[in-house]
């Protein structure tokens, strides 16, 4: 599903570690989307730098969810890697992110977030 819906992988991964809530994430990948259709059905450069700016705040929003994720687990590595991962392949970092969370019910298709981890619940 990260190779096709990115934002519902991340937003259930960030619901599942009570970072941001489902629906908040979703709105802001439709915006994401929106922006780039507009970009393309119109000559415009300010759409077009929109679009360069959002081209490089997504994959940037990942890293530092990665990173995120790299403090709550204690998983050894570095920003660099989380960077590198996330330019370079987005969608890989994401199901990673999305697998190591338990985001999502193995085997199944669901757009659906799941509850959150005990210990990430706010107060």
């Amino acid at each position: 599903m990260t190779f096709l819906c990115p934002g519902v992988s991340i937003a259930q991964t960030t619901a599942r570690l009570g970072l941001v809530r489902y629906k908040l994430v979703l709105q802001v990948y439709a915006a994401l989307y929106l922006l780039l259709l507009l970009t393309v059905a119109m000559d415009s450069a300010v759409l077009n730098l929109l679009c360069v700016v959002a081209a490089i705040a997504a994959p940037s929003a990942v890293a530092r969810l990665r990173t995120k994720m790299r403090m709550l687990f204690d998983i050894p590595g570095n920003f660099v890697l989380d960077v590198a991962s996330a330019f370079v392949c987005a969608p890989c970092a994401v199901a990673q992110m999305a697998s190591h969370a338990q985001a999502y019910h193995p085997g199944t298709c669901s757009f659906c977030a799941r509850s959150t981890l005990e210990g990430y619940v706010r107060q």
